[in-house]
C-alpha cells in the first residue's frame, strides 16, 4: 500500500516465537535508514512496516530481518500448515533427548571413555544448533537474552568436562523452548479463529444511499446498517434502534436492526 512518500507491507517472521526475538527484530529495524514506522505483532508473527521507498526497498528490508537469523515474507495468502513432527527445532529435541539418554544408559552400564562421549557431543551439537544461533545473532544487535547464557553454560560445562551436565542442560533448555513455542502457536491459532470469523463487509449508508463496502472502506462518517441475526463488523456508537447484543468474543449476533455509528 502506498501513501504520501511512503509504502505499507505486512510481513510474516518466522522464527519470531518470543520477546527475546522481538527486541532483536525492534532494533534490526530501528538501525536500517527508511523506516518510518513498525508495529510488531509476536501473537501473529507479523510485522507491519511503514516505510520511505526512495531510501530503502521491501526486498532490503527482508534481507536486512534475514541477518538476524529469522526469515521475512510478505504477506500474500495463507501458508500450509507444518505437521508438528516435521518442524526442525522438535526433530532436534527428539534427537538430542535420545542421545543423551543412550550415553546416560551406557554410562550406567558401565561404559566408560569415548562412547558415551561421543553421544554428548551429538547431543550437545544438534541440540544446541538453535538456541546457539539465535544467541549469535542476538549478540550482533548486542542483545543478551536466555539463550546466551544457556550457550555460556553449555560452552563452561564442556570446558570443565562434565559433558553429561551440559547436554542435559541444552536439553532442558530446548524442551522448554519447543513448549513455549507451542504454547504461542495455540494463541495464534485461536486469533485466527476470531478473525475468521469477523465480517469482512458491512452494509453502510452513505450520501443516502445503502452499499456493502469492505470494513477497510468503512469511514467514520459512515453509518453501518446490522439486521437481524448479523454479526457487529466494527466497534462504533448506536445511533438509532435498540436490540439485545451477545456481547462474547466470538459471536456478537443481534435480533433488531440497529445503526452504528464507527469509532
Amino acid at each position: 500500500m502506498t501513501e504520501e512518500g511512503v509504502e505499507t507491507y505486512k510481513l510474516i517472521i518466522e522464527g519470531m516465537d518470543c520477546q527475546d526475538e522481538v527486541t532483536i527484530i525492534e532494533k534490526k529495524l530501528k538501525s536500517l535508514t527508511g523506516i518510518k514506522n513498525f508495529e510488531i505483532y509476536l501473537s501473529t508473527q507479523g510485522v507491519k512496516v511503514v516505510y520511505d521507498p526512495s531510501l530503502i526497498s521491501i526486498q532490503q528490508i527482508i534481507k536486512g530481518i534475514a541477518e538476524t537469523g529469522m526469515k521475512a515474507s510478505v504477506v500474500k495468502e495463507a501458508r500450509p500448515k507444518i505437521a508438528w513432527w516435521k518442524e526442525k527445532r522438535i526433530i532436534a529435541l527428539s534427537i538430542c533427548g535420545l542421545f543423551t539418554l543412550t550415553a546416560f544408559i551406557l554410562e550406567k552400564l558401565g561404559w566408560e571413555g569415548i562412547i558415551p562421549l561421543i553421544f554428548h557431543s551429538l547431543a550437545i551439537i544438534i541440540g544446541g544448533y538453535y538456541p546457539a544461533k539465535m544467541a549469535f545473532y542476538a549478540l550482533k544487535t548486542i542483545t543478551l537474552n536466555i539463550r546466551t547464557l544457556m550457550v555460556t553454560g553449555a560452552i563452561g560445562a564442556v570446558a570443565l568436562g562434565l559433558w553429561e551436565e551440559a547436554s542435559m542442560l541444552i536439553f532442558i533448555y530446548l524442551l522448554g523452548d519447543v513448549l513455549e513455542i507451542y504454547t504461542v502457536s495455540k494463541s495464534r491459532g485461536a486469533i485466527r479463529m476470531l478473525m475468521e470469523l469477523a465480517p469482512k463487509e458491512a452494509q453502510v449508508r452513505r450520501n443516502g444511499k445503502e452499499m456493502i463496502l469492505s470494513v477497510e472502506e468503512v469511514e467514520i462518517s459512515d453509518s453501518i446498517i446490522i439486521r437481524p441475526g448479523e454479526k457487529i463488523p466494527l466497534d462504533g456508537k448506536v445511533i438509532k434502534g435498540y436490540s439485545n447484543v451477545d456481547q462474547s468474543p466470538i459471536s456478537r449476533i443481534i435480533q433488531n436492526i440497529l445503526w452504528v455509528k464507527p469509532l
